[in-house]
């Protein structure tokens, strides 16, 4: 299949480079076919984050997953949370991260920053503290 590079700029024009890509997929390095799918992978993809973006994950869906990715049980996260019901209470979204645990969730378990960081953040004790003491007046 004859492909001129351009622009990807409607899904029929994805459709095309996409067949494109398929007949090029299995070419020699260093050939211009090579160079061509190089090329129409990087088209690809800048349309398709363009046009169809996939957001993050939320805090809760990203920790659930990397639990299962890695076959880990709420006792295991025990340590970065503090205690198991607070695990727990986090899992069944009844429990506000604070950023102390979100960054040893990133740290340690490679969850990304945006994920964690989707949701509003528990504030340290410290903020509550002073929260508190100027809501009372």
């Amino acid at each position: 299949m004859k492909y001129t590079l351009k622009p990807i700029r409607t899904d029929q024009d994805l459709h095309e480079a996409v067949e494109a890509f398929r007949a090029a997929i299995h070419a020699k390095d260093g050939t211009p076919e090579a160079t061509t799918r190089d090329l129409l992978a990087d088209l690809i993809e800048h349309y398709e984050n363009r046009e169809h973006p996939i957001e993050a994950p939320d805090a809760v869906t990203a920790v659930k997953q990397r639990m299962a990715d890695l076959g880990l049980t709420q006792r295991d996260l025990a340590p970065l949370f503090g205690a198991e019901s607070r695990v727990s209470e986090f899992l069944n979204n009844k429990r506000r991260l604070t950023l102390r645990t979100a960054k040893a969730l990133h740290e340690r378990l490679s969850i990304s920053c945006e994920s964690l960081l989707k949701t509003e953040l528990a504030p340290d004790r410290k903020t509550a503290r002073v929260l508190q003491v100027r809501e009372r007046g």
